[in-house]
This record gives C-alpha cells, sequence and structure tokens, in this order.
C-alpha cells in the first residue's frame, strides 16, 4: 500500500500523524490474519528498525480504539490481533489451549443471521461479530490421548 493511503487512513480517523505510526499501519495492512505485538515488532524490524516494542503496543491500543485494528483473541496477557481493513475478510478463529496456536477458520455466514436481525429490530447497530473457537487442535489432542 502507498504511503499516501496509510497516511489518509491515520487522518481519517484523526489520529495524529508520526513516522511510527505510520510504519506499523503499512506494515498492519501488509500482514495476513491475525499477529501479536510482538509479532508485528519482529515484523518492523526488518523496515522500520527504529520503532520499539513499547511504542507497537501503544499504537495497537490508539489503532483498536480508532477501529482500525480489533482484537481477535487472548491467551493470558497475550492478545491477537486482525486488521479491520477492506483486505481481511470477516472470519472466525479457533485457540488451542494447549499449545496457545490460533488457526483461521473460513468465514461465517452471519450477516443476515435470525440474531443480527433480532439486534437491529431493537434498535442496535451490529459494527462486528468476532467468533473464537476454543478448544484443542488435532496435534494436542492426540498428544492428550496418548497420556
Amino acid at each position: 500500500m502507498e504511503d499516501g493511503e496509510v497516511l489518509r487512513i491515520l487522518e481519517e480517523k484523526g489520529l495524529p500523524v508520526t513516522r511510527q505510526r505510520l510504519a506499523i499501519l503499512k506494515k498492519i495492512l501488509e500482514m495476513g490474519c491475525h499477529f501479536t505485538a510482538r509479532d508485528l515488532h519482529i515484523a518492523l524490524d526488518e523496515s522500520a528498525k527504529a520503532v520499539d516494542l513499547a511504542t507497537v503496543y501503544r499504537t495497537l491500543k490508539a489503532f483498536e480504539e480508532a477501529g482500525l485494528v480489533t482484537c481477535v483473541a487472548e491467551m493470558g496477557n497475550c492478545r491477537y490481533y486482525s486488521g479491520t481493513h477492506a483486505g481481511v475478510i470477516p472470519h472466525a478463529h479457533f485457540c488451542c489451549k494447549g499449545c496457545g496456536r490460533l488457526f483461521c477458520l473460513p468465514p461465517l455466514e452471519v450477516t443476515a443471521s435470525r440474531e443480527i436481525r433480532s439486534l437491529e429490530k431493537m434498535g442496535f447497530e451490529v459494527h462486528q461479530l468476532v467468533v473464537t473457537i476454543e478448544g484443542l487442535c488435532a496435534q494436542c489432542r492426540r498428544r492428550e490421548e496418548g497420556k
């Protein structure tokens, strides 16, 4: 994505534009589905060496408040984020309680679900639906069964 487009997104959200925020948002827009602050920091190390981990955490908090990212899962003190930009197709995640990995699942067709329509009829405005299923992945399940 072009720097001008990243700049436009920050300005539209009313966020102060800094070199670090530009680099972080550009990297988020390039990344796949989910990531942690550490994943993002490691990815940034290749392109923006002057962005420290504390800045990544603060920026993710600001981006979450502005609606640029959303937390899709939490495991202990580790949060997994996903960008909310147009290129990300909403989908569910599976969180393995054995190994801590997060898996992307195929998109769920819930936009026209009875529950969503019911909420809208009651005057609610639904902005997003985050689904995270928890359990054991196949590998951890086999390990548990083998004990």
